[in-house]
């Protein structure tokens, strides 16, 4: 049994699968011979540095402070002061076993600067508080520990004595660092790794706090990145697939299970199309009446004839029929003694 489809729209429908057809096949096919690439990323080697330090703050017995050690994070005398213990830590923990270059030493910078917190740094002098250290070790870790102890009388001393010299007006700093490289010497590349963990102290100031810097965990690799061909979207081309066979069924459905209409057919639908639109403007009949027109007029459209019926105040008539809906397929307008008709076709 084949349904009934205008030409018009039968053809159009067909265009639309077609061009459908044509647009998912393309798809299709660059999915398939040309799915792209992706990046591949392979890590050929990676590390953790993990530097840490921690302080205490050692003062003379007095009738203020229970003890002689203060914590860190306070705010500290320098009238009670006896010495600064700090202790530097580093881990170094690699992926694999490779060659290491390391040398550190742990120095006292005192500084002359202006400025807040960008610093600009007038005059530097450096004292060493520990021998320089030079390793050299195949592994794929390394660990190292060191301690010093200091006072700030020393420092308080050369910044005074800076400042006399150099007539400048500036702040004071003492930084202890512990500075100095990791050398990771991989089949790949060079890695090096900066250590500068420290720790600044103001001078010339009655009370003062104390700063830690710089010791914040490092994570680093070194990957090799590759363009490779990106694996088939399944989801997509099934996706696709469905979308082609159900336009491939829609183009089978019109050329054999559709037929277009009849003459007859095409004016009947037009006569309902007629009825639903101008339904309030036209009455129907049982039976026409049988007059002798003087005169019968054909008009051009039923726009045309309802013109005339607003005009003359005539209502639009048709005989209503149950095969053709509308018999003979006609609109009449009468007005005594003339007819006025007009087709559906």
């Amino acid at each position: 049994m084949k349904f009934i489809i205008q030409k018009k729209n039968k053809r159009f429908l067909l265009l639309v699968l077609c061009l459908a057809i044509v647009v998912i096949g393309l798809q299709i096919y660059t999915s398939v011979t040309s799915p792209g690439t992706v990046v591949n990323e392979t890590v050929l080697f990676e590390y953790s540095f993990q530097p840490s330090l921690n302080y205490q703050v050692n003062i003379h017995e007095n009738d203020v402070y229970e003890g002689t050690v203060m914590e860190e994070d306070l705010t500290y005398s320098k009238r009670i002061l006896d010495n600064i213990v700090a202790n530097y830590a580093v881990s170094y923990k690699a992926s694999k076993s490779v060659a290491l270059n390391i040398d550190y030493q742990i120095v006292a910078v005192v500084n002359g600067y202006q400025g807040g917190e960008d610093k600009n740094i007038l005059w530097s002098k450096e004292f060493p508080l520990t021998d320089k250290k030079v390793i050299e070790i195949e592994s794929d870790s390394w660990n190292a520990e060191e301690t010093v102890s200091f006072t700030l009388d020393d420092y308080d001393a050369f910044a005074n004595r800076a400042n006399e010299i150099t007539g400048i007006k500036v702040s004071n700093e003492v930084v202890i660092e512990m500075r100095g490289n990791i050398v990771a010497n991989t089949p790949e590349e060079v890695k090096t790794v900066p250590i500068n963990t420290n720790l600044s102290i103001p001078l010339l100031e009655d009370v003062f706090k104390i700063n830690k810097s710089n010791i914040e965990l490092v994570n680093d690799s070194i990957v090799d990145s590759k363009r490779i061909p990106a694996p088939l979207n399944q989801t997509k081309i099934l996706l696709f697939s469905i979308l082609l066979t159900l336009c491939l069924v829609g183009v089978i459905i019109l050329l054999f299970f559709s037929k277009e209409p009849s003459p007859l057919e095409s004016v009947r639908r037009k006569s309902k199309g007629v009825i639903k639109n101008y339904g309030s403007r036209i009455v129907a009949l049982k039976n026409m009446p049988k007059f002798d027109y003087r005169q019968i007029y054909k008009v051009d459209s039923i726009k045309d004839l309802i013109k005339i019926s607003d005009e003359i105040e005539k209502p639009i008539i048709y005989e209503s029929d149950t095969e053709d809906v509308i018999k003979n397929h006609e609109l009449y307008l009468i007005d005594e003694d003339k007819l006025y008709i007009w087709e559906i076709i």
